[in-house]
């Protein structure tokens, strides 16, 4: 008897590693980039706003110093066309000043230093606006020694330690966030290799399971061929004895039609030796 060779079938948590495992580790690394993507965007962003800070403070102290350059160029001279320089680098000077609010917004240490730095620029310019205010009424000598017993230098001074604190604050912020980053990044590029250790690993895994079932179906394939040759040798037999038995029938119905001829003939013959044995009586 022959005995049909059973099929093999992967079982339900191989053929969902097989499925899902590779589409998980492509989730996974995407998850993975994205996340790593955020916090690179997010550490960009305060770097360079801590450096917008720093560059910020330095063009505002540089323009204090032209305002005061060019206040003192028309105390001098008198000439209104002087008041020029003056005006532009104050306005430079009020404009970044809300751009320093606005980049350093959410820490409020930097904001206590930007409303001193505010109130030292206030007192500043209106130190300055005075003198302007008094050399067009008076004349120059009594306007210099006017501005000589003014504390305008310890005005400058004071707000330029403040700039220095608020940078010296953006500088450590930025030691900080470079060393944060790096762990970061240490952290991110094992986590990648891990993962893709771990791919190859499931890579490895599943081709192994792919070549032994592919293995396994070609001895199935090879048992079924092998059945299958037995079966049609089966049935070339069978064929072979249904054709011997065919004859075989055709012969009996032969046999029996000259048995039936030859009973015919026996019952003539027996009807014939009826009759000659009654004539005889």
């Amino acid at each position: 008897m022959i005995t049909a060779p059973t099929p093999v079938r992967l079982s339900r948590g191989k053929r969902l590693a097989l499925v899902l495992g590779p589409a998980l580790f492509v989730v996974l690394f995407g998850v993975l980039a994205y996340w790593g993507a955020l916090r690179e965007q997010g550490s960009r962003q305060a770097v360079d706003a801590s450096h917008r800070v720093i560059e910020t403070l330095d063009r505002l102290l540089l323009r204090m110093s032209d305002a005061e350059v060019g206040a003192r160029a028309y105390l001098i001279s008198g000439q209104e066309a002087d008041l020029k320089p003056y005006a532009a680098a104050k306005g430079d000077v009020l404009r970044d000043l809300p751009r320093l609010r606005q980049l350093t917004r959410g820490n409020l240490l930097e904001q206590a230093r930007l409303d001193s730095l505010g109130l030292l620029i206030g007192a500043h310019f209106g130190e300055l606006e005075n003198s302007v205010a008094s050399r067009r009424t008076q004349r120059l000598d009594e306007v210099l020694r006017a501005v000589q017993t003014e504390p305008r230098v310890r005005t400058m001074d004071d707000a330029r330690r403040l700039a220095a604190g608020i940078q010296e604050t953006e500088r450590a912020r930025l030691t900080s966030l470079n060393l944060r980053e790096e762990a970061k990044s240490r952290r991110l590029l094992l986590i990648l290799v891990l993962g893709a250790g771990g791919a190859a690993l499931v890579s490895l895994v599943q081709s192994r399971w792919l070549d032994r079932y592919a293995l396994v179906q070609q001895q199935f394939a090879a048992s079924l061929e092998i059945v299958n040759g037995e079966l049609q040798d089966q049935q070339m037999e069978l064929e072979l004895q249904h054709e011997h038995l065919q004859e075989q029938a055709a012969e009996l119905e032969n046999q029996s039609v000259e048995l039936q001829a030859q009973n015919d003939q026996l019952q003539l013959l027996t009807e014939e030796l009826e009759a000659r044995t009654e004539a005889a009586e």
